[in-house]
């Protein structure tokens, strides 16, 4: 792999190229979400998914230049996700962890140092942390925050399997372009 960081090392793409790429990947986000809604919860801690439809980002920020298309693939795929598949009561906690994941993730994978696995790390537990102080507001429960150990330690683990998984499919993309 030509460069192990999470930061950009593609050329510049045409305006169509941008467009098609933007549509893949939030296509992708929206397929991997639909995946994701048919894998059964773990039933003692309501929420947890795999995070499937962050490889989407992870590689919309690793080869995109332009912001605007990671946070409008995030923005696709919370909201048709959360219409077609998870329903609309999820829309608070989805957009919560998706704006801060990709807040968190956008900051970081500017980072020569940090891998793909390093940023999705990252972005994955500040997803879980956001969704959590969502659900204590909303449900005005401050107990809730009690499970965010747990719930950050679970975003860890599926964070860094998701940022492995981006770290090859960048090197097999590499391989295409040397």
């Amino acid at each position: 792999m030509k460069n192990a960081s999470c930061t950009s090392s593609t050329p510049p793409l045409s305006h169509s190229d941008t467009a098609a790429l933007a549509a893949l990947l939030a296509a992708s986000a929206l397929l991997l979400g639909y995946v994701e809604s048919l894998i059964p919860v773990v039933p003692p801690i309501a929420g947890i998914k795999l995070g499937l439809g962050n490889l989407a980002l992870l590689l919309s920020l690793r080869v995109c230049s332009d912001a605007r298309i990671t946070w409008g693939i995030m923005l696709t795929k919370v909201l048709l996700c959360g219409l077609l598949f998870a329903g609309l009561g999820t829309l608070p906690y989805a957009l919560a962890g998706g704006t801060v994941s990709v807040a968190v993730m956008r900051l970081l994978s500017r980072s020569t140092h940090l891998s793909c696995m390093g940023v999705s790390t990252a972005g994955s537990g500040a997803h879980m942390a956001a969704q959590t102080l969502v659900a204590a507001l909303l449900t005005s429960t401050p107990e809730v925050l009690l499970l965010l150990p747990v719930l950050c330690f679970i975003g860890v683990l599926t964070g860094a399997v998701n940022g492995l998984l981006a770290n090859q499919i960048m090197k097999r993309l590499n391989d295409l372009h040397p």
